[in-house]
């Protein structure tokens, strides 16, 4: 199956190769574009609650592999004057073909465009192009776009959009309409993203997101990860998010910085919070959460703590140096450190929690990201960086480290 896979690839990479050489030279026709990317990481040993007794830990092993591959295939293709297409086709080394993305656009100029399909929603700096090209400074995504606990569902369904020009101001809004993560449009969500470019070189925005979940998430515990930002436990929950985001380039140096918050009120399913007792590893602070434990005598009540209110709070500082060299290409060195909270989460992804913020008795974690980018030409990048990730377990600092290396090739 994996020569299958590695079959797919190359045949799609040569298809697209011909037909992006027969029309690069002609706008109106099809363009297809996209990269394959190959990932390694090395995590170093962490210590996680223990299955077996919540009040002791465990360390798990550190491990080190080529984690994923992946293959990026995207077109535009335009309708007329006034229409276009695009699509966003994906596959990796599990064998996962994917339709990513797929909408029409119809614009009445650039300041009034309506958008409709499976569209990358505009929220933040990061989270439209984050998979459209290895161009993003970094090989981790943001903890607000991670897979594991995304803050908001990265897709939206109808999108209204534009952008503006006023002296030497770039101006942009989005408004968002969808069904929130089920789909099955039984309630409106709604969000908006707006930002402004000052001179070319300063950049400030403010992104909004309100769902009302009724039928909870899409998965139930034990099948993984949710696929939205409600918790696999939840019966319903309904949040809204905000927070703004601003960007700034002088000389070389490029300075990045976001900050959001997401209240969250909802119901647990007592049937899921029966699952998560009996099998998920959880920490004495998660059992009082959930179970009403009580921590002076261990005792847990029959009953469960069905009602969740609950914040989440994450906020996201990068800096980077551009070094253009005559003879051996771009050199981009970073730093990033990020913050994040969500005292909702366990520490098992297959059960619904996030292998990061869920390790920790609060739910709090900080990150901070030493790493390069090098491109010796437009076309290929590596990337290599480490990560030193600090909680709190067991009321005891911890931390653990993580090396990272990525290979990309564009066209």
């Amino acid at each position: 199956m994996r020569t299958t896979y590695l079959y797919t690839t190359i045949f799609a990479f040569n298809l697209t190769l011909s037909v992006s050489a027969e029309t690069k030279n002609e706008p109106d026709k099809t363009n297809f574009y996209g990269y394959l990317s190959v990932n390694y990481q090395d995590l170093g040993s962490i210590k996680i609650p223990s299955q077996v007794d919540s009040i002791s830990v465990i360390k798990q092993n550190s491990t080190s592999n080529w984690k994923n591959s992946n293959f990026h295939l995207l077109f535009q293709s335009p309708i007329g004057n006034n229409f276009k297409a695009f699509g966003h086709l994906s596959a990796d080394n599990n064998e996962k073909v994917e339709l990513r993305n797929y909408w029409g656009e119809f614009a009445l100029n650039e300041k009034f465009k309506f958008s409709a399909g499976k569209i990358y929603r505009p929220f933040g700096l990061f989270n439209e192009t984050l998979d459209s090209s290895p161009t993003y400074i970094g090989i981790s995504p943001p903890e607000e776009l991670n897979e594991n606990h995304l803050l908001v569902p990265r897709t939206t369904t109808l999108l209204f959009h534009g952008t503006g020009n006023l002296e030497r101001n770039n101006f942009r809004y989005s408004i968002s309409f969808d069904s929130g993560e089920q789909s099955d449009g039984t309630f409106l969500a709604y969000g908006w993203d707006v930002s402004n470019e000052f001179y070319g070189i300063f950049k400030t925005g403010y992104s909004f997101y309100r769902t009302n979940e009724k039928k909870g998430s899409s998965l139930k515990v034990g099948e993984g990860a949710p696929k939205g930002s409600v918790p696999t436990w939840m019966e319903k929950e309904k949040f809204f998010v905000w927070g703004g985001y601003v960007q700034a380039d002088y000389w070389n140096f490029t300075v990045q910085a976001s900050w959001w918050k997401a209240n969250h009120k909802g119901k647990r399913d007592k049937e899921q919070l029966k699952n998560l007792d009996t099998e998920a590893a959880l920490n004495p602070f998660q059992e009082v959460r959930f179970f009403a434990k009580n921590l002076a005598t261990g005792e847990i009540p029959t009953t469960y703590n069905l009602d969740a209110k609950y914040k989440v709070r994450t906020w996201f500082t990068k800096i980077y140096y551009t070094w253009e060299t005559k003879k051996l290409g771009q050199f981009i060195p970073y730093y990033n450190y990020e913050y994040y909270e969500n005292p909702e989460t366990i520490s098992e992804t297959k059960f619904g929690g996030d292998n990061f913020a869920g390790n920790s008795d609060d739910g709090k974690v900080n990150k901070h990201t030493f790493g390069v980018s090098y491109k010796p030409n437009s076309k290929v990048s590596f990337k290599l960086d480490s990560s030193t990730t600090i909680y709190n377990l067991d009321v005891k600092k911890q931390h653990y480290e993580t090396f990272r290396m990525e290979i990309a090739y564009g066209f």
